[in-house]
């Protein structure tokens, strides 16, 4: 009768615990093949997969292989290695679900740094990264365009950086020191950046890059000499990543004119030994803005939308040289474009954001954490290489859990961001795609038919649970003991959390009898008066509890009816992203959420109690109302708000 307990309990106690930024990286470069020599000294031929987190090889017929430093081998495991470090929170201020403007002219510090035993292959590489970072229009060799170009172009001039280049310094030790791997990652190369800082702290004035004033500078980048081994598969060469020094030594690095703490880095060659192009400094830059990873982070080699995202492997679209635009939701969620709402109509002439074009955006009216963004991508300029043209759509799926622990795709089966091309005939909730094309000039035609359900007297549904996809026994079909609710969960919006929690026949079960918890409710946005109803048991006991916490403020505990629902309902303000949690004591059983904007003003202070509401009436299977105690009824099957419920 208990639900299953939740593996992700030591993620959350660690993100409660420390106040940093998650380890992002760059994904393996695609194809990156070698002959891995054994223990036995045979060979095997085997794929890079993984990120920094954790790498790995694999073979053709699914076996896994990682290096062994200490004899330089490499060892067969029996499954992907986890990452070494469970990955941490982001800053407040750049979390992943809420637009974070990033405007105005920048500076970024860059540091070139060289180790003992490689420098950088050409002569002047201060001078080289001065062109190939701030250059404009910049055009030499493989390069066709700066990081300043990408970013000027992304922002429509909204976001303009300049790269302070310093450097290069070269370091005490060889590059192996700093990048060999161990247990799945580099062993030490924050040592590389405290180390580079340290050489650089006189020539530079760490204010400068403090964007938001609270002493510390934003993102510093800095290159290495050599390769990297996301697209060698070196394993002594350092992978290129984003990480914190707070997290790495417990505290910034400080020096007389600010702090270093967030940094990120990229190597000077591609695996061809050309310099490489901007599309991994890009990618790690992006992630400063508070953009995460896109690809499965939990090295499953699922690369999730691939090459339609910088954040994914668009970085290494025209071999590096050329990453891919940023999808319209990534420029949305750093402010750079707006979203228009759908509504029923034609759509004509829709360029592309990049030529002041519109994106719009089709939410889930029962769950606006849940919507679809539609804008037409053209092979031109950095989209080139892209994988198609016209009509791109991305669906996203918010979870400020997997958002801000940098996880957003590592769920196959529920992507939090998935881009494809859109089709005739698509569903995109209430609405259906017709009528696609693309026009001469490169914009795009398309047409959405459908409205949305209104919700009755003039108020407006901001989040729905209904549980109908929990189908395992127990609440809803009568019964409540045995092997009941102990089922995996399934419901509908991803979000929730509790230690321990299962499903019954259409309803969600949480908690441990006798025991405390906490259920988190997924995160949803709203502005103005909200009212939120459920129903809500007690399982064999009349002791089990439930009070409800709003962003922090806490009602009193509801005593609630052993092995029976009831329904329930409270009333409170919202001000944009709402926060929800269930104080638990002993197993409970919840079915039917729902909040609702009432459409009234706000004037409620803190929270409002939640109070039980009127018993809802009965009908039998031929419609017939038959009161409203089903303790009355005769055993049978009856309806009771519009759900099949067994009376035993």
């Amino acid at each position: 009768m208990i639900g299953t307990k939740s593996v992700k309990n030591t993620i959350i106690v660690i993100v409660l615990l420390l106040c940093s930024i998650a380890m992002n990286a760059s994904p393996a470069w695609p194809g990156v093949t070698k002959n891995l020599l054994l223990k036995d000294g045979t060979t095997v031929k085997a794929h890079l997969n993984g990120d920094e987190h954790a790498k790995y090889w694999l073979t053709d017929d699914k076996r896994i292989f990682a290096y062994e430093p200490v004899n330089g081998v490499y060892t067969e495991l029996s499954e992907v290695p986890k990452p070494k470090d469970f990955i941490m929170t982001r800053p407040t201020s750049r979390i992943g679900g809420t637009v974070q403007k990033v405007s105005g002219k920048r500076k970024s510090l860059v540091v070139l740094v060289s180790f003992a035993d490689q420098d950088f292959s050409v002569s002047d590489p201060k001078s080289l990264y001065q062109h190939v970072l701030n250059g404009k229009d910049y055009k030499n060799g493989n390069f066709n365009g700066s990081a300043r170009d990408y970013f000027l172009a992304q922002s429509q001039g909204k976001f303009d950086v300049t790269f302070d280049v310093v450097g290069p310094v070269k370091l005490s030790k060889g590059y192996a020191k700093y990048g060999y791997n161990n247990n799945g990652r580099d062993a030490a190369p924050e040592e590389m950046v405290t180390e580079a800082l340290k050489k650089v702290a006189s020539q530079v004035n760490f204010k400068d890059y403090d964007w938001d004033g609270d002493g510390v500078a934003e993102n510093i980048m800095f290159v290495y000499a050599g390769h990297g081994e996301a697209d060698t598969g070196e394993a002594d060469r350092i992978w290129p990543h984003q990480w914190s020094l707070v997290y790495y030594q417990g505290y910034t690095q400080r020096f007389p004119t600010g702090e270093a703490n967030t940094y990120a880095c990229a190597p000077e060659l591609n695996s061809n030994g050309d310099v490489a192009g901007v599309g991994i400094f890009c990618h790690e830059y992006s992630h400063g803005l508070g953009l995460p990873d896109l690809y499965n982070t939990a090295s499953s080699g699922d690369y999730g939308p691939a090459y339609y995202s910088i954040m994914s492997i668009g970085s290494y679209l025209g071999n590096g040289y050329k990453p891919c635009n940023y999808s319209a939701y990534e420029k949305n969620f750093v402010g750079w474009v707006k979203l228009e709402e759908l509504k029923s109509g034609e759509y004509k002439n829709v360029a592309t954001t990049n030529k002041n074009g519109k994106a719009f955006v089709v939410y889930n009216q029962t769950n606006r954490n849940q919507y679809y963004i539609l804008e037409n991508r053209e092979r031109e300029s950095w989209d080139i290489y892209y994988p198609v043209q016209g009509l791109v759509m991305t669906s996203v799926d918010y979870n400020s859990n997997t958002w801000a622990n940098n996880t957003v795709n590592n769920d196959p089966q529920r992507y939090g961001v998935a881009m494809h091309q859109g089709q005739k005939g698509e569903k995109l909730y209430n609405y259906t795609l017709s009528n696609t094309s693309i026009n001469a000039n490169g914009t795009l035609n398309f047409s959405i038919t459908g409205t949305d359900t209104p919700t009755p007297s003039g108020e407006t549904t901001v989040f729905s649970e209904s549980f109908d996809n929990c189908n395992g026994t127990g609440g809803n079909d009568g019964q409540w003991d045995g092997n009941t609710f102990s089922a995996t969960f399934n419901p509908d919006n991803s979000g929730w959390y509790c230690d321990y929690q299962g499903s019954g026949y259409q309803c969600g079960s949480f908690g441990y009898p006798n025991k405390d918890y906490t259920l988190y409710l997924p995160q949803f946005n709203a502005n103005g008066q909200c009212k939120i109803s459920f129903k809500a048991a007690g399982v064999e006991s009349d002791n089990a509890t439930l009070s409800m916490v709003i962003n922090g403020a806490a009602g009193n505990p509801i005593h609630l009816k052993k092995n029976t629902l009831k329904g329930y309902n409270g009333t409170f303000d919202s001000n944009g992203t709402t926060t929800i949690t269930f104080r638990l004591h002993g197993q409970i059983v919840l079915d039917d959420v729902k909040i609702v904007l009432t459409g009234k003003p706000t004037k409620i202070d803190g929270v409002v109690n939640v109070i039980p509401t009127e018993p809802q009436k009965v009908y039998d299977l031929q419609g017939r109302y038959v009161g409203k105690d089903t303790k009355s009824l005769p055993k049978g099957i009856y309806i009771i708000g519009r759900k099949k419920v067994v009376v035993r």
